[in-house]
């Protein structure tokens, strides 16, 4: 369970720098992140999701910027080619929580209600959320994956890849990011001794 949670909190708030990446990560073994949705625009990798249930991708409400038809690929490795494990299933209602505004890291959450099901299967599956707002201590190792950067400033990754980072005490953060940093929305990672 807490691995769960480290990668739902990961994965939308990371206070250690606000580009999205998975900088110093690695491959993931295929198939073995079955939750993983790449959501797409004409074809494209926009942004990075997580199947919640049947119909309903967990993803980061910057992902929308008022484009009215991405579609979401479930069950890919690798999203520039055509896997037949892959389920592209159309965006039927865009749900950003109200209190997100454009350009602001805090509320960054968007629900995706499909306009059909997934299919479960070996290669799609749901993950599950923290049933409670469980205090998740420093040190702990979380891991995020996505088809972000491997490097700052460099191009999306073709491939599912994943990183391993280190929760931080939240007034490290605080005292570097400032105003940018919420520890009540957010935690605070380390990855290679950076905060």
């Amino acid at each position: 369970m807490l691995l769960n949670i480290c990668l739902l909190l990961s994965f939308f708030s990371l206070s250690g720098g606000f580009e999205s990446g998975i900088v110093g990560g690695k491959e993931v073994k295929p198939h073995t992140r079955p939750y993983m949705a790449s959501l797409h625009y004409k074809r494209q990798h926009k942004c990075g999701g997580m199947l919640i249930s049947d119909d309903y991708v967990l993803t980061s409400a910057h992902c929308w910027d008022c484009i009215t038809d991405l579609e979401v690929v479930l069950g890919a490795h690798n999203i520039s080619q055509n896997e037949d494990s892959q389920q592209i299933i159309q965006v039927n209602k865009y749900m950003r929580h109200p209190k997100y505004e454009n350009d602001n890291t805090t509320y960054d959450i968007m629900l995706l209600k499909l306009k059909t099901k997934a299919m479960r299967n070996e290669f799609v599956e749901v993950i599950e959320l923290p049933t409670n707002n469980e205090n998740i201590p420093a040190h702990v190792e979380c891991s995020i994956a996505g088809w972000g950067m491997k490097q700052p400033g460099g191009r999306a990754s073709s491939v599912l890849r994943e990183v391993t980072l280190k929760l931080q005490f939240s007034f490290e953060c605080k005292n570097k990011w400032k105003d940018h940093f919420n520890s009540e929305k957010m935690i605070c990672t380390i990855s290679d001794g950076k905060t």
